[in-house]
């Protein structure tokens, strides 16, 4: 089974407007059931996050050209806009008589206009479940 799907995120706080965002993306899945007792699911989703007020306090829509310049402390309350990449794998399988297998895997790349705040987020968590 495979999906194809449109994502758009807005998030808005009259109390913390630094933190305000759009974010558009697409999304592709696919899901594999092996056999009787295995399901799998990976999901790839790409975009990017548009905050509303730039690292630089300019709207973002402005022609700042170089803003990696900036000092640190210009930017400790300001965000920089991003290209993401969200990778997901789910896997749970049912390996015996009352007992299955469970696991989560995520990988977010974020590409910022600010090469400083780049980041790399991967989660790992699983489990093994017996039930009587």
């Amino acid at each position: 089974d495979c999906s194809l799907m449109p994502v758009y995120a807005l998030l808005r706080s009259s109390t913390a407007p630094e933190e305000e965002y759009a974010e558009t993306g697409m999304e592709v899945g696919v899901d594999i059931r092996l056999g009787l007792h295995t399901w799998i699911s990976v999901t790839d989703e790409i975009g990017h996050r548009d905050y509303e007020i730039s690292a630089a306090g300019t709207e973002t829509n402005s022609t700042a050209t170089d803003l990696d310049s900036l000092g640190f402390d210009d930017l400790d309350t300001r965000f920089s806009d991003y290209l993401y990449n969200r990778i997901t794998l789910l896997v749970t399988s049912d390996v015996g008589q009352g007992v299955s297998f469970h696991l989560f895997a995520n990988w977010q790349p974020e590409d910022h206009r600010l090469n400083q705040h780049d980041t790399d987020t991967r989660i790992v968590s699983g489990g093994v479940e017996y039930s009587f």
